[in-house]
């Protein structure tokens, strides 16, 4: 079976989160938007850049993350986590790959999250 890949739409992606928003009864929707290794802070991390960088770029969960993170943020409704943002400032090793995080950055994530569930 081929799967044809459709193209990204930013109109049925809002769709998509306002009917999720609709679905979860008026109830605050926590959206986390995931990180992705854009500068190396290892030579391994340095090695995963360079080797996949060109993957990434096509990517269009890459390419239009701000277009995403824009329009999230203009729903009332939904949390906003910027995984990227948090993670772009850190001094260490926290990716396995271009889009996995190692545990402690999974911890950090799991941090993250219970401070925006305690602040509601």
């Amino acid at each position: 079976m081929v799967v044809k890949k459709q193209p990204f739409s930013i109109q049925e992606f809002k769709k998509n989160i306002l009917a999720l928003t609709e679905l979860a009864q008026n109830n605050q929707v926590l959206f986390i938007h995931q990180a992705y290794l854009d500068k190396a802070s290892s030579e391994f991390e340095k090695r995963l850049l360079d080797s996949q960088k060109k993957h990434l770029v096509r990517a269009d969960f890459y390419k239009n993350r701000e277009e995403i993170s824009y329009h999230i943020q203009t729903i009332p409704s939904i949390s906003y986590i910027d995984l990227q943002d948090y993670f772009s400032r850190r001094k260490e090793e926290y990716f396995t790959d271009l889009c996995h995080l190692n545990p402690k950055a999974n911890q950090t994530v799991s941090q993250l999250i219970q401070e925006r569930l305690h602040k509601k």
